[in-house]
């Protein structure tokens, strides 16, 4: 795949690269992204790889590719499977920037969501916790919510899996929690199955 400039449009977007099992319980697709290897099959022949059970997605950040430039992917099955591949360009989203509270994503997709937190509540109490919830307009839609503490995204789940709402998914992060963080950002990865 050579990347090429439309749709590259801040300078500032990932490259977002999702292997799609057509049968989630049956697929289990894993990735390997390589600039040098033409056939990379495992993760001691990738610069990145994505392993976990069913679909995959894989992001390369800002300023680890070149417009013009070539990766070489390989999807490799442990047992027969079908799956979708899918590359293209993502932004990080500031949700305390953004002018909106309700964003609309597309099937399959995947997006990058960014949240400062604040050491104080509006109204002056110190912030305890956060949550994010991720919600489908309609009827239920299979939604996958990872978090991380940094932009390094590889490393895609940081923390304890999100809880199902009754018809969408979220993530409460606090003191509790390992990690906890005032005056700092965290990013949550949101895939639409």
């Amino acid at each position: 795949m050579t990347l090429g400039q439309r749709y590259y449009e801040t300078g500032l977007e990932h490259v977002t690269i999702k292997v799609l099992a057509d049968d989630y319980f049956d697929s289990d697709p894993d990735v390997f992204i390589s600039k040098v290897n033409e056939e990379p099959t495992s993760s001691l022949d990738s610069e990145w790889y994505c392993e976990r059970d069913g679909s995959e997605t894989c992001i390369i950040h800002n300023g680890e590719f070149e417009i013009g430039g070539t990766f070489y992917i390989g999807v490799k099955c442990d047992r027969a499977c079908k799956y979708m591949l899918r590359a293209w360009f993502t932004s990080e989203i500031d949700l305390k920037e953004s002018s909106r509270s309700q964003k609309r994503f597309d099937g399959y997709s995947t997006q990058i969501l960014k949240y400062y937190i604040e050491s104080e509540t509006e109204d002056g109490a110190t912030t305890e916790s956060i949550e994010i919830v991720v919600l489908p307009e309609e009827t239920y839609v299979p939604i996958d919510v990872h978090v991380s503490l940094d932009n390094n995204f590889y490393l895609i789940e940081e923390k304890p899996a999100p809880h199902i709402t009754d018809n969408g998914v979220a993530v409460k992060f606090g003191e509790s929690d390992y990690n906890w963080c005032v005056k700092c950002y965290v990013y949550i990865i949101v895939n639409i199955v």
